[in-house]
């Protein structure tokens, strides 16, 4: 297992990091909670075992908002943790039956980070079946970025879309899914332009490039995924 940094060369660096960032204050009023987690994690690959306490400490961190707690330092440390330590993922699917929607939307954010596959899949399973669209949503864009030919997850999708009422953020999703499916879209008419935009890499988190073109250039092409992988090749070099 890869070994942490020490809480204080971590805490030095991120004091250096936002001393004069745009998220300073955020950071300052965070700072506390940021070394106790860190602190935590340093303890738990000491000791080599997971308190109750330190369950309550991570449980606090997959209960925050920001980013660089719930995510950088909770989540990449779990997924550091988790191959030793196998109860990490079962409590981590139990906390999927949480009231508490943040928990639910912030694990499901994080589970991409565990090279324990079976579990990822079973959190987005779960989540993509989340009544709250926030725990949904970020399951939808997990799968459908990384999953997409994964008949079980994107059956489960399907269903849930199914189930949504006709609204411009179901078309959102319909559209997203279609991109990804297609490799490219056209966005929009835009007067004598067309908007394009079109998938550059799938492996890399489907890496998105936005561009228009004159409407006669557009009607000249005869083969429009010739022309769009044209575009990729120029892009790459």
């Amino acid at each position: 297992m890869k070994l942490f940094k020490s809480s204080i060369d971590v805490i030095s660096k991120l004091d250096q990091y936002y001393s004069n960032s745009d998220l300073s204050y955020i950071y300052k009023i965070n700072r506390e909670k940021l070394v106790k987690i860190i602190n935590t994690f340093e303890l738990i690959q000491t000791t080599n075992q997971i308190t109750i306490d330190d369950w309550d400490i991570i449980e606090k961190g997959l209960h925050e908002n920001w980013f660089e707690i719930y995510f950088t330092h909770v989540g990449e440390y779990l997924a550091l943790l988790e191959p030793e330590h196998p109860e990490i993922s079962k409590r981590l699917l139990a906390l999927m039956a949480s009231k508490k929607y943040i928990i639910r939307r912030n694990i499901v954010d994080i589970c991409m980070l565990f090279i324990n596959k079976t579990f990822s899949r079973a959190i987005l399973k779960i989540g993509v079946q989340d009544k709250s669209y926030r725990v949904f949503e970020n399951a939808f864009y997990i799968i459908s970025t990384n999953y997409i030919n994964d008949t079980e997850l994107m059956s489960l999708v399907n269903n849930q879309l199914n189930l949504i009422p006709e609204s411009e953020q179901k078309n959102d999703y319909l559209r997203s899914l279609e991109l990804v499916k297609k490799g490219y879209l056209i966005n929009a008419i835009e007067g004598n332009r067309i908007e394009f935009e079109i998938v550059m890499n799938r492996k890399h988190n489907n890496e998105y490039l936005c561009f228009s073109m004159p409407k006669e250039e557009f009607e000249k092409i005869v083969d429009i995924e010739k022309y769009v992988e044209d575009v990729r090749i120029k892009q790459r070099r």
